[in-house]
């Protein structure tokens, strides 16, 4: 039987997004899965817990980090040493045929360490693996002296974590990055990640029915967490002006709403309620009903500011089929571009905005099938059923 260690130093609310693909990989539906991590959060503990009673597979190990939230790069480092000295006892003691860290990026300057190999000789002789989220310098990111002296850095540790035997193998979220990486370090160390999604299937008039929504309502889905980083009043006062048919437009406002972006919040639904029909569910969605968001929508609008990360609404989007509107740079502009499934646009371009968000509403059947199989081709790259495979 094969045996898997999951390092997540930090338990977060997606963690069980990994969790949950690790146990369903294909090739290790007999696997014994260990979880080493900590949490702050008494819900996502019990979470956790739980997630394990249900998995016999599955073994929870608390690590022992300081029992606080991570302020700062520096103190993210030193709790990320702590928590790998701790590992590195369960390597000395144990014998895995995976090792792999989730969210890499805070333990890189250690695994990258010239002394790395008498510090954490188990990590070494077990040949770790893991998931890197930042762009490691493999972007040209460096607008200022600053920026560019860490992306050196970030550079440097990358290598050398590869160079000294720490790391077998990094995958990157990021392709531009992934590509420049295996230009770099050699196609054997680096992979694309697979940003997990579970593919599932959902009625799209079914699930308008639900909501209310008419057959041939235009229907605009900003899902999740809604604050100002996630630009939407921006996004709202774009819909507002952008000439969509006035009574078969319809917004649909998932998630709970920031304590405090309420005000800002408030003020953007009332003005664009002048101009089209909203819908809002200002809660966190039950994760079986996600779906039926995503099913409802003819567009999927996450335009965030300074965002450069991945994105569950984006994969929730592809997995679906759904054309997307987001924001340059970044995980989710790099999806977008190579698998052509929608709009990459700025919030501070309000003209590009709205010709974008013309193109997706009059999209013709043959155009609209198309651009549902691109979408989901890259949602198949990263079904859940594939996450383990990335480590190897």
């Amino acid at each position: 039987m094969r045996r898997v260690l999951l390092v997540e130093p930090f338990l977060h609310v997606h963690s069980f997004v990994h969790y949950r693909a690790a146990v369903a990989s294909e090739g290790f539906e007999q696997a014994q899965i260990t979880i080493a991590t900590s949490s702050v959060n008494e819900k996502h503990r019990a979470q956790a817990e739980a997630f394990a009673t249900a998995n016999p597979r599955v073994e929870l190990h608390w690590l022992k980090t300081p029992v606080e939230a991570i302020n700062g790069r520096v103190h993210a480092w030193r709790v990320y040493r702590q928590a790998m000295r701790e590992v590195e006892v369960m390597l000395r003691r144990e014998t895995f045929d995976l090792v792999a860290y989730v969210m890499v990026d805070a333990a890189l300057p250690f695994l990258g360490l010239p002394w790395f190999h008498r510090e954490f000789s188990a990590h070494r002789k077990q040949q770790v693996s893991g998931i890197v989220f930042r762009d490691n310098g493999l972007r040209p990111v460096a607008t200022s002296f600053k920026t560019y002296i860490i992306a050196g850095l970030d550079r440097w540790i990358l290598g050398n974590a590869l160079r000294n035997g720490g790391v077998r193998r990094f995958a990157f979220f990021d392709h531009i990055c992934a590509d420049r990486a295996r230009a770099r370090f050699g196609s054997e160390h680096v992979g694309d990640g697979v940003d997990p999604i579970e593919i599932h299937a959902a009625d799209p008039q079914e699930a308008r029915r639900k909501f209310g929504i008419a057959r041939d309502d235009f229907v605009l889905l900003l899902f999740g967490a809604m604050s100002d980083r996630k630009g939407v009043a921006e996004t709202l006062a774009h819909i507002s002006t952008t000439g969509l048919p006035r009574e078969r437009t319809v917004v649909l406002l998932a998630g709970p709403v920031a304590a405090e972006y309420r005000a800002t919040y408030d003020t953007a639904v009332a003005e664009i309620a002048k101009h089209h029909r909203v819908l809002q569910h200002d809660y966190f969605v039950a994760e079986e009903d996600i779906p039926r968001y995503f099913a409802a929508a003819d567009v999927v609008l996450c335009v965030y500011k300074n965002f450069n990360g991945s994105s569950g609404v984006l994969l929730h989007a592809a997995s679906l089929g759904k054309p997307v509107m987001v924001s340059p740079g970044g995980v989710m502009a790099d999806a977008v571009e190579r698998h052509r499934f929608g709009e990459i646009v700025s919030l501070n371009d309000p003209a590009s905005f709205s010709s974008a968000l013309k193109r997706l509403a009059t999209l013709d059947a043959p155009a609209r099938a198309a651009l549902r199989e691109r979408a989901l081709g890259y949602a198949r790259l990263n079904d859940s059923r594939r996450y383990l495979s990335q480590f190897l």
